[in-house]
């Protein structure tokens, strides 16, 4: 689309800005089964006027080569000074690798390596893995949650991952329309307080409403939240297969998991999770909880110790 007129630059930046005429743009789209969806909104890095980038474009697996006929760079080669603007419409080639598997190599809170630059720059249907070097096992937050905005495998096995919340910050935020899944994890020291609801609900994990989120052998200990769910705050679609929350809290309800969406628990353990008032392990605030094979115990709450629920439950 060369006659597109946003001012961002790089991968699924602002497509309703119009303040840069003729800048260009690409769209990479692909197919599941028999339906086709945008992967990715690609821009230059140097977005200018009459550039037109996306006039051109080739891809070969998973690189995609784009052309920007009116660029203006004096640059010779590769990776030369993108910021001249000397030589009119002398135009170039922008290379961008479609990375669906990351590697998170490094433990810093940010930076080059790490997970929170892996979830900002993947792109939807991506999986993030982790190295096995062992100063990676525990990653401290120290700059906020991770928020996801789009479909990832978050998958730590077999690298015995820790996220840290510092006791600061939630640890997790999955977006509203997103479909994710957890694996391997263990997520400690989660919190939340001040706010409104539900800012101040999900020590560990805040699942929105219209998002679905499966967890799959983690641990979440120790987490806690001023309001509800001291493990998980459930808005949405929640599965747990092979996973203990053990030891979180909540100020108001459900000290494991506050649950107003679909909850669903195989093969798990909820235990020693507390809450003030209701649903010491699991409060379903008219949401709906189905639960096979797994065992609740030492839970503790005024009402409902294990589970207080005003809603839907069914217990296999």
């Amino acid at each position: 689309a060369y006659g597109e007129d946003s001012a961002a630059t790089g991968v699924n930046g602002n497509q309703a800005d119009n303040s840069v005429s003729l800048a260009g743009a690409a769209y990479l789209f692909m197919r599941n089964s028999t339906t086709w969806f945008q992967r990715a909104y690609l821009k230059a890095s140097n977005t200018g006027t009459n550039d037109f980038f996306g006039q051109s474009v080739a891809i070969s697996w998973d690189t995609v080569l784009v052309g920007a006929l009116g660029e203006d760079s004096a640059a010779t080669d590769v990776n030369g000074s993108q910021y001249s603007n000397s030589a009119a419409d002398s135009g170039a080639v922008y290379v961008v690798l479609n990375q669906q598997n990351w590697v998170v190599t490094t433990n810093a809170d940010s930076g080059t390596g790490s997970l929170r630059q892996a979830i900002a720059g993947a792109l939807s249907g991506d999986t993030i893995r982790f190295t096995n070097n062992p100063s990676v096992q525990t990653i401290l937050l120290t700059s906020g949650e991770l928020l996801v905005t789009q479909n990832l495998i978050i998958d730590a096995r077999p690298s015995d991952i820790t996220i840290d919340g510092n006791q600061a910050s939630r640890i997790f935020e999955f977006a509203s329309g997103t479909s994710s899944e957890l694996r391997g994890l263990t997520l400690i020291h989660g919190n939340v307080s001040g706010g409104a609801y539900p800012a101040n609900s999900g020590g560990a994990i805040l699942v929105n409403s219209n998002a679905m989120l499966s967890l799959d052998q983690s641990i979440l200990l120790d987490n806690s939240a001023g309001s509800r769910g001291g493990g998980i705050c459930n808005l949405g679609d929640l599965t747990l297969n092979n996973t203990t929350l053990s030891g979180n809290s909540a100020g108001y309800v459900g000290g494991g998991i506050n649950n107003l969406g679909s909850l669903t628990i195989s093969n798990s353990t909820l235990s020693g999770n507390a809450a003030s008032t209701d649903g010491g392990g699991i409060n379903n605030d008219s949401g709906s909880v189905t639960i096979g094979c797994s065992t609740l115990s030492r839970n503790s709450a005024p009402y409902g110790g294990g589970i207080w629920s005003d809603g839907e439950l069914a217990l296999n």
